[in-house]
């Protein structure tokens, strides 16, 4: 379903806000996790912040620190599980369909971005196996040029040893997200582009997170 109502400029609901202190308070505990760059977030626009994907924790680690709502995009299934889907929900995220072109997921992408809000996008489209950075699909392109907003790019350190795919619980291990400056796509066709500038972007987007990377 896709029939979320999307608010302009979305403030932190009061469980949000409720939920962020004792949260972050755990994560700093048991991952002493460290966020940076989050002078580069626009305070008043929207935006896409797209990351490595390596951990389940991403999600709520990038979020944790940042003074604006996140919405996020998160596999059907999840959202099918009984309580816990009710909960994603309720902090933003909602559904898309794995393994094809989801229009309705992308659709509303794009109106939560034109409404001022950030996006959460973790362009590999699934975790990574290895912890490396895998190719950035197209998607994250169409997304942010039919919005016609800029990207803050992330990179998420330590997710992939605390908590990689296959484990049942987490591991203590520190964690960073490290934010870098915007980027803006100003020099590409926005009024026609093609599955070639899409990928353009998404390469663009790729090595911003890849330079994170390096320079941590």
């Amino acid at each position: 379903m896709h029939d979320m109502k999307i608010p302009v400029r979305a403030q932190r609901r009061w469980y949000y806000r409720w939920a962020q202190p004792p949260v972050k308070a755990m994560f700093n505990l048991y991952f002493r996790h460290e966020t940076k760059g989050v002078e580069n977030l626009p305070q008043r626009e929207g935006a896409v912040i797209a990351t490595n994907h390596a951990s389940v924790l991403d999600p709520p680690l990038v979020g944790v620190d940042l003074p604006r709502p996140v919405y996020y995009m998160a596999k059907q299934s999840l959202h099918d599980i009984p309580i816990f889907g009710s909960l994603i929900r309720a902090y933003h995220s909602f559904p898309v369909k794995r393994g094809g072109f989801d229009r309705g997921a992308m659709k509303k992408a794009v109106e939560i971005l034109k409404k001022k809000n950030l996006l959460l996008m973790f362009p590999e489209g699934t975790r990574t196996r290895d912890g490396s950075v895998q190719d950035f699909k197209a998607g994250v392109g169409k997304i942010v040029l039919d919005a016609g907003v800029g990207v803050l790019p992330g990179y998420i350190d330590g997710t992939f040893e605390a908590w990689p795919p296959g484990k049942m619980l987490p591991r203590p291990r520190k964690t960073t997200v490290t934010f870098g400056k915007m980027i803006n796509f100003d020099d590409l066709d926005m009024d026609n582009p093609d599955r070639k500038t899409y990928r353009k972007v998404a390469e663009r987007i790729r090595s911003a997170v890849v330079n994170l990377k390096n320079s941590e």
